[in-house]
């Protein structure tokens, strides 16, 4: 499991993952939001997944899921096609805030998952725990207690 983009979006994912002892990786191209998440206690490490040659590093080929969440659809055409024919099996599920970019990448065979900005990335975390085979009592009950946290006046 790889997760590119630190934001509110990679930490609501990565939390979900740690929450049921499923590993991951994750990449932020942005110094001072690495800095933060490597600070918080995230496995998280500088690079910009764009950058084809550290998709080697990132061992995308021994992945099952890879998680964009922090870049352009226009940005991602350029390099679409080569990830695509390199790593065909890996599940691409990129975040993204609305129905029309969704659209866009669905016709590109990247699975989209529309998560509006004030949800951090619910959506996005509850497909990701389904697709890990997570009972959905227990997907339902940790996404209520994000909701909770985001909710709160002193949500860290």
């Amino acid at each position: 499991m790889i997760i590119v983009g630190m934001g509110d979006v990679g930490r609501t994912i990565a939390d979900a993952l740690e929450e049921f002892n499923i590993g991951y990786d994750a990449v932020e191209r942005d110094g001072a939001r690495l800095r933060s998440a490597v600070a918080d206690g995230y496995n998280a490490s500088f690079g910009d997944a764009s950058d084809t040659r550290l998709w080697r590093a990132l061992d995308l080929g021994g992945r099952q899921f890879s998680v964009m969440t922090a870049s352009s659809i226009a940005a991602g055409r350029d390099w679409f096609p080569s990830s695509l024919a390199l790593y065909p099996d890996l599940h691409r599920l990129w975040v993204t805030g609305s129905d029309d970019e969704a659209a866009q990448l669905n016709e590109l065979g990247i699975e989209a998952v529309v998560s509006p900005d004030e949800s951090h990335g619910l959506e996005a975390a509850q497909a990701l725990l389904t697709a890990f085979g997570i009972a959905p009592d227990a997907v339902s009950a940790w996404a209520e207690r994000q909701r909770a946290r985001i909710a709160s006046p002193i949500a860290a």
